[in-house]
């Protein structure tokens, strides 16, 4: 909170357990109690143990399986306020698009695609929130940013940075032996080839595969009218910043084995720092609609290792405001 040049302008960062209660054989991934927490979050009163007083209560529950509940008190959890952005974070990508032509072809490449329901239903909360949201994700082992035109996944564009491992690329994984890696890390480019994937859509975008990170910055002033893919460019200071931020995270062993680097919440703070820009707006309401538009974009950055910038992506914060009443 108190971003910006006038402090008024704030963001909310969510990160989900996408692990703890996932369960195929139900199509389950967050589970009801992680559910209502959410809806608590990003839409007061919406959900139904927060109208049957149970999450007030502070109840300490299991479930049907005998897992403990994640429930806490109200007192514990009162983080609902309005804020102009909210990121979500989640370890395995949200709209994976990309990964569907892989279903049926390769087993064990996770994504909320395997649980058509649980998506929907998240889908349906972000939009009845009326949160102006951006979702953070890896686990792919490449870094991306995904995007879906509104109207089609929400009634806003749908804008997901993907960021894929830290400590390692997915090159690191091919055997060393008879010199087998050094000779594929020659012939193999560092973005994936884009004709790779059909000319749908927005499937063709650069898809990044050696070691990278991911920034979020948001501007609250910034009202220039450049294309979205152009972002500004960034001085040498800023990008040696980025890779000395890099390196800390890197040397502390965040990441773990070339996974996802939203696998922790340390990790995604360092990962992915927040910057508040100028204060030119007004101060938001929960809902992202045309009632209470703000200036400013948000630009996010996928760097490699030394700290250059090799995808960017500037989305305005009026793009990501809307309603299905709207569209």
């Amino acid at each position: 909170r108190d971003l910006g040049r006038r402090r008024d302008h704030s963001v909310r960062v969510v990160l989900l357990d996408t692990r703890y209660f996932m369960s195929r054989h139900d199509g389950e991934l967050l589970g009801e109690d992680q559910w209502a927490w959410l809806e608590t979050l990003l839409a007061p009163g919406s959900s139904s143990d927060a109208r049957n007083g149970d999450i007030g209560a502070g109840v300490n529950h299991r479930d049907e399986r005998g897992r403990k509940r994640l429930t806490q008190g109200a007192e514990e959890n009162r983080d609902n306020d309005p804020v102009d952005l909210t990121l979500i974070g989640s370890s395995i990508q949200v709209h994976a698009d990309s990964q569907r032509m892989l279903m049926g072809i390769i087993d064990g490449v996770e994504s909320w695609g395997q649980f058509p329901q649980e998506k929907q239903r998240l889908m349906d909360l972000v939009e009845r929130s009326a949160s102006r949201t951006i979702f953070l994700s890896g686990d792919v082992h490449h870094a991306e940013i995904g995007t879906s035109p509104a109207g089609c996944e929400l009634p806003s564009e749908l804008v997901e940075v993907t960021s894929s491992g830290m400590t390692h690329g997915i090159l690191d994984e091919v055997s060393n032996q008879y010199g087998l890696r050094t000779y594929i890390k020659l012939v193999v480019p560092v973005f994936l080839i884009e004709w790779l994937w059909p000319r749908v859509g927005r499937l063709r975008r650069p898809r990044f595969i050696a070691t990278n990170f991911a920034e979020v910055a948001v501007d609250f002033e910034d009202q220039d009218d450049q294309d979205a893919g152009a972002g500004a460019e960034e001085d040498e200071g800023q990008a040696a910043a980025a890779a000395s931020r890099y390196s800390d995270v890197n040397s502390s062993g965040g990441g773990g084995g070339g996974g996802s680097s939203l696998d922790g919440g340390r990790q995604l703070s360092a990962s992915h720092p927040i910057s508040g820009g100028g204060g030119g707006g007004e101060q938001a309401s929960q809902g992202g609609t045309s009632g209470s538009r703000v200036t400013g974009s948000v630009r996010l950055h996928v760097r490699d290792a030394k700290g250059k910038v090799r995808i960017r992506k500037t989305v305005k914060l009026a793009d990501l405001e809307g309603t299905w009443a709207e569209v």
